[in-house]
């Protein structure tokens, strides 16, 4: 207990400052708007006529947060650490004795419960209008001019790998807080290696195989962006459980690495 209190009151103080700032309740209330649209517009397929099949509803959803996942953990991430620099707090709260790597444990625990109630709330929301308002004749596909099967467990394992890579550029972003020592930083930098690598990749994939006929997916794979595509089923000739681990050893790297940044730097005391 002597660990666990500390660490506890960490997180309670840090949802106290997170829950107060109007661009987290803007962020997650754009969030539910998206997951709202889209399965009334799943809903609305399904009343035109169309087979819309139970487990297609998570599916859609699953879809959504692929692509808004990674930017909400880097707007979460950048919330958690907003101000900690400019004013001081993080030198101050180790003044009084709290170890660095118990400050980033509780912002980092404080982002990852937020990412997992987003992704279990959708998950039980899709589920639950999939159930209501999906065809139970229909066969499982992701949309009624879709080839590929989805099932409840396919969707399922989708999910958690999401979660993950969500985690994952999370942990990346609180690395580039800690290393230009500003949330605005970490939040541009991160950005921009997310959209460098959503753009650059499918680029640089197209131009090696149309020059050289040489499948650069092979290498890509095993970065950050291509592991967690793969957790999203981006490989067919790959099961996304092969992907965990190496999702897990990023986030693991990034935050033993944010952890020997603060432990040999010092912190300023703020500008107040």
């Amino acid at each position: 207990m002597s660990i666990v209190s500390p660490i506890l009151a960490a997180l309670r103080w840090e949802w106290f400052r997170i829950s107060r700032r109007p661009g987290f309740h803007v962020i997650m209330s754009m969030i539910a708007g998206v997951v709202l649209l889209i399965l009334l517009g799943a809903a609305l397929i399904r009343n035109d006529g169309f087979g819309v099949g139970p487990s297609a509803f998570p599916f859609l959803i699953f879809v959504a947060l692929t692509l808004v996942g990674p930017f909400l953990a880097l707007f979460l991430s950048a919330f958690a650490f907003g101000g900690e620099y400019g004013w001081g707090t993080l030198r101050a709260m180790q003044a009084r004795g709290m170890p660095g790597w118990q400050v980033i444990l509780s912002k980092m625990l404080l982002v990852g419960l937020v990412l997992a109630v987003v992704w279990i709330v959708s998950w039980c929301l899709s589920t639950v209008v999939g159930l209501l308002a999906g065809d139970p004749d229909a066969p499982p596909t992701i949309l009624p001019f879709a080839d590929a099967d989805v099932s409840w467990a396919d969707t399922a394992l989708l999910y958690l790998g999401n979660l993950l890579a969500a985690i994952a550029y999370m942990s990346l972003t609180v690395l580039l807080c800690m290393l230009g020592r500003s949330a605005t930083f970490g939040l541009a930098v991160a950005s921009a290696i997310l959209i460098a690598e959503s753009t650059v990749y499918p680029v640089a994939v197209f131009i090696i195989e149309a020059v050289y006929d040489f499948n650069l997916w092979d290498y890509l794979r095993w970065t950050l962006r291509g592991a967690t595509s793969g957790l999203a089923g981006r490989y067919d000739d790959t099961n996304p459980w092969y992907f965990v681990p190496v999702v897990v050893a990023y986030i693991a790297l990034f935050c033993s690495l944010s952890l020997a940044v603060l432990s040999r730097r010092d912190l300023d005391g703020g500008n107040g």
